[in-house]
């Protein structure tokens, strides 16, 4: 049985930095965010690594694939092109959909025999890819999915300073649906699923490592590597963190952020709480 620990949140989350402390785990290889994969080919950017994604030892067997299989590195199949389309009808059961997610189980298989690794972690964040996956399992993979959440004044400071011209509440009720929208997939499955905290995640790393661990049936560790021994071929996120062999929780959102940005991120972090503990 192959583990699929599948890491959902907002961008900026911090989602790259779980990944890759996930993969301190000898039990566990890190892929990054695999939606992203038929744009690394297209368009021949690199792998983490530093290696070009068709060159990379990694990835090699995946897009050197069978003739049939060749099509989905094509520009139908893009992330923002395919899920767009899928968010629109969601049949995620149609003999389409289902040869693209046998597709993409297939590609998760490879790694993990080649890789000899039996839990796999993909942080690609996304709800509809996630429920294409969990709509077309099969029998030999169990998919865990794992909700990180960051403060949401750090999360709209993180995306303003990547895009100035966002406004804030878009951003803020981008944040508060990635929960919503979370918990509406676990009122339909029953896949094992947990949430954690980014400000945990950093100041307390191991212990909170150790409690997805628990949570997903998976042996603990006893100490974490230094990061920048981790994530060597990933694909797409943000590699900032993993090149810093101290883990810090940053709160530089509370001298950057606009006075604004703050008192309108409070209600949407009360209502999330609020919320949270009532379904916990």
């Amino acid at each position: 049985m192959t583990k699929l620990i599948y890491i959902i949140g907002t961008s900026f989350s911090g989602s790259t930095f779980l990944d890759n402390l996930l993969g301190c785990n000898s039990e566990i290889i890190s892929l990054g965010e695999t939606i992203n994969l038929n744009d690394y080919v297209i368009n021949s950017k690199k792998c983490m690594c530093g290696e070009k994604i068709e060159i990379c030892q990694m990835w090699t067997d995946i897009i050197n694939c069978d003739k049939k299989d060749k099509k989905y590195f094509n520009e139908d199949y893009l992330h923002y092109n395919y899920y767009k389309d899928l968010a629109k009808n969601k049949d995620y059961l149609s003999e389409k959909n289902k040869n693209y997610a046998n597709f993409l189980f297939s590609n998760y298989r490879k790694i993990s025999e080649s890789n000899k690794k039996s839990i796999l972690v993909d942080s690609s964040k996304n709800l509809n890819h996630l429920h294409l996956l969990i709509s077309n399992c099969p029998d030999d993979f169990n998919i865990c999915i794992l909700h990180l959440v960051r403060h949401p004044a750090a999360y709209i400071n993180s995306a303003k300073n990547h895009y100035p011209d966002t406004s804030f509440l878009y951003r803020l009720i981008e944040w508060y649906n990635s929960y919503k929208n979370f918990n509406n997939l676990l009122k339909n499955n029953k896949n094992l699923s947990i949430t954690i905290f980014y400000k945990d995640l950093c100041n307390d790393s191991l212990n909170t490592l150790n409690l997805v661990f628990k949570i997903f049936n998976i042996n603990k560790v006893e100490e974490l590597p230094k990061l920048s021994n981790l994530g060597k071929h990933i694909i797409e996120g943000n590699p900032t963190k993993i090149n810093f062999n101290k883990i810090y929780y940053s709160e530089k959102w509370k001298k950057e952020l606009a006075l604004i940005g703050k008192l309108m991120s409070i209600p949407f972090l009360v209502l999330f709480k609020y919320f949270y503990y009532k379904n916990k």
